[in-house]
């Protein structure tokens, strides 16, 4: 009997304890506006001008008529010659590849910029 009291001692302690006043605690709660994302989007580079390279082709029917003074001559057997063809389609492709992701990532960058610029808001008029 004598342990009841005291648990309901307790209890009502505990019960007490927690009703008494107690003070709120205040949040603030504020809202910041997003920062305005800055990109450096670089403009695209002029194009690359080629110049006009002239080929001669030197065969025993056309040397002596070809060759006169001072001249310099490169030969290229028709092996290098379409290695040296497979390399520049290659260089093409590789261009063309890094034009695309440079294109991908400036519209993604653009699109993020959009993204970032305030919305107006509207007025409704009654």
């Amino acid at each position: 009997m004598q342990n009841k009291v005291i648990i309901f001692g307790l209890f009502v302690l505990m019960l007490v304890g927690c009703s008494g006043k107690q003070n709120p605690i205040e949040v603030d709660v504020s809202v910041n506006p997003l920062e305005t994302l800055i990109i450096d989007n670089p403009a695209p580079h002029r194009a690359v001008i080629t110049r006009s390279t002239m080929w001669i082709v030197i065969t025993p029917d056309n040397v002596d008529e070809l060759v006169t003074g001072n001249v310099v001559l490169f030969g290229v057997v028709p092996d290098d010659y379409e290695d040296l063809a497979l390399n520049l389609a290659d260089l093409k492709r590789y261009i063309l590849a890094q034009r695309e992701i440079i294109v991908y990532y400036q519209n993604t960058i653009t699109r993020l910029e959009e993204s970032f610029k305030p919305k107006p808001e509207k007025i409704i008029e009654e």
